[in-house]
């Protein structure tokens, strides 16, 4: 029988010209039957007076060669470490047509399958975070803020952030944030409350009053305001007040 990598005719036994071959024994008769190794793209023929020869020259990387005379691109969906090989790529792998470097999601995208690469994008009021290899839109975590899509970093503990921060947020005014559970709550009637306040709510102070939970106004002269006034007061009967923080009863 005629060996793999050779062709017969009549009582002689060929080698296949330049980079082809045959695959199986014994069915190669002429240098036609012979075929291009897998990497190489071409054809083997006889030129008359000169002899057998071949076209098949080297495939290039990106290139899906597996033999004879077929160059194709490497598939979308598909890696091919070499151009005799070709293989699925799998999440979070990203590849294009002629893929032949192990690739992966990038930064800043995401990927729903090995061939579709969908931007991250944050919107005005909400942040997103795509590292490398993500496969999914993943909001910027709680504790964190993302000020782009590729960047997250952990949230000072004197600011306020919720999942989606794209900047690290101070607590508003008429609120206290609680930075440990990252909540923010509604102050209550004789509270006051600053931009910023954080771990729970302070009083309106002595010698002032608070209208509203964002403010503390002075007491005016004659006036009387404890601890968590809402209103100025005179200064009740029975008591003198040296001061709008201070009332002493008289003997």
């Amino acid at each position: 029988d005629c060996p793999i990598g050779y062709y017969c005719t009549g009582s002689q036994i060929l080698e296949c010209p330049g980079f082809s071959t045959t695959l199986v024994v014994g069915v190669a008769y002429r240098v036609q039957d012979c075929t291009c190794q897998p990497g190489y793209s071409g054809l083997a023929y006889e030129i008359p007076l000169i002899g057998p020869t071949s076209t098949c020259s080297e495939c290039k990387p990106g290139e899906y060669c597996p033999g004879g005379n077929i160059r194709d691109q490497c598939a979308p969906g598909m890696i091919c470490f070499t151009p005799k090989t070709q293989q699925p790529c799998n999440l979070p792998m990203y590849c294009q047509a002629g893929t032949y470097n192990l690739t992966f999601c990038p930064p800043g995208f995401y990927c729903t399958d090995v061939i579709t690469k969908n931007p991250c994008v944050n919107t005005l009021t909400f942040g997103y975070y795509c590292p490398e290899n993500s496969t999914a839109l993943t909001p910027c975590a709680e504790y964190h803020y993302c000020p782009t899509v590729t960047e997250q970093y952990q949230c000072n503990g004197t600011f306020y952030c919720p999942a989606g921060s794209i900047v690290e947020a101070t607590c508003p005014a008429g609120f206290w944030c609680n930075t440990t559970d990252n909540t923010q709550h509604l102050c209550s009637v004789g509270d006051f409350c600053t931009t910023g306040t954080s771990g729970g709510a302070p009083d309106c102070p002595l010698g002032r009053f608070c209208p509203d939970t964002s403010q503390a106004i002075p007491c005016g002269a004659g006036k009387y305001c404890p601890l968590r006034s809402t209103v100025e007061s005179n200064c009740p009967a029975g008591s003198f007040c040296p001061n709008a923080s201070a009332r002493i009863y008289c003997e």
